[in-house]
């Protein structure tokens, strides 16, 4: 019922894989959070290019070691002050 073990027919009983239950999680709009604050928003790219996963990113995307991803790097500013780096792969 709890589901830590798996049996295979004619093969054994096995400890199973450890299943992950993930929280919804809403990745808001910065540029609308600002605007609805009435301030005004712009933003500057400071790094997009295309890259390849080291390890950790592979793992991280559940990809192969040197599959190209996307990364940026984005300086959010608020009335001009500096409020957020958003360092993204992609």
């Amino acid at each position: 019922d709890e589901q830590v073990v798996e049996r295979i027919r004619g093969s054994g009983t096995y400890v199973a894989q450890q299943k992950y239950q993930s929280m919804l999680v809403t990745i808001r709009n910065i540029a609308e959070d600002i605007a609805a604050r009435g301030q005004r928003h712009r933003s500057e790219l400071h790094l997009l290019e295309r890259t390849r996963a080291d390890g950790a990113l592979a793992r991280a995307f559940q990809a192969d070691v040197r599959s190209p991803l996307y990364h940026s790097v984005v300086l959010h500013y608020e009335n001009d002050a500096p409020i957020q780096v958003e360092d993204r792969y992609v």
